[in-house]
């Protein structure tokens, strides 16, 4: 057992289950190859708060710790355990920063359109019909447009390319990212939750056939 393993220890993951985000953190804690208890917490208000990772620090007398929000729970993960199971993050510093811009993009501009908390102020300016129509299209046009075309060079090829070995992971890579680990869940809430038909994207659709059988994110989808 490493150090780190020894210093961090009892992890409990609390969340939504439906959440993107929470479903983000499974992944990543499945990559890290970390054990944790899932407590499932459906209410409102875990699912505006979202996900939670609470851990003890033995080196901080036992001090139970509590992180939120995806990302930054992702980043301790990838930082405290950085030899433990797999990486989320590229040592290539451009491959590091194009997974980073396509997290971006996810985060901050198309994933709040899949947020219930959002949706349901939509509900009271718009009607419960407009609503889903809104939703809809705005996660077709913003999240499923907006990365097939980001990430479709990454997997295209042309008669002067020479390099004939890329992977079939998000950013071309033979091993997925926390990009991937962002696009699954957005993927299949888009589809499941809000209707959209992501079979007219093949880069996305690529990206998801690579994902599913893929270690990392087997067992992680939620009960729905």
């Amino acid at each position: 057992m490493s150090a780190t393993q020894q210093r961090y220890t009892n992890f409990k993951l609390y969340g939504y289950e439906l959440s993107s985000s929470t479903w983000r953190v499974r992944i990543a804690l499945s990559a890290k190859e970390i054990p944790y208890e899932a407590l499932i917490d459906d209410s409102l208000e875990m699912n505006r708060i979202g996900p939670m990772l609470e851990f003890v620090d033995t080196e901080q007398q036992n001090k139970v710790v509590q992180i939120t929000q995806s990302l930054a729970i992702i980043e301790f993960l990838e930082f405290a355990f950085p030899n433990q199971g797999g990486q989320l993050l590229p040592l290539d510093p451009v491959v590091r920063a194009k997974v980073k811009e396509v997290v971006e993009v996810i985060n901050l501009k198309k994933q709040p359109l899949q947020n219930y908390a959002v949706v349901d102020i939509i509900d009271v300016e718009t009607g419960e019909v407009e609503k889903k129509t809104l939703s809809t299209k705005s996660i077709e046009n913003g999240l499923c447009v907006t990365l097939e075309s980001m990430l479709a060079p990454y997997h295209s090829s042309s008669s002067d390319d020479t390099d004939n070995s890329r992977g079939s992971f998000a950013l071309g890579t033979d091993e997925p990212t926390l990009a991937d680990i962002c696009i699954i869940p957005q993927l299949h809430n888009a589809k499941h939750l809000f209707g959209v038909d992501c079979s007219v994207y093949p880069t996305l659709l690529k990206i998801k056939r690579a994902c599913k059988d893929h270690p990392w994110f087997v067992g992680t989808l939620p009960n729905h």
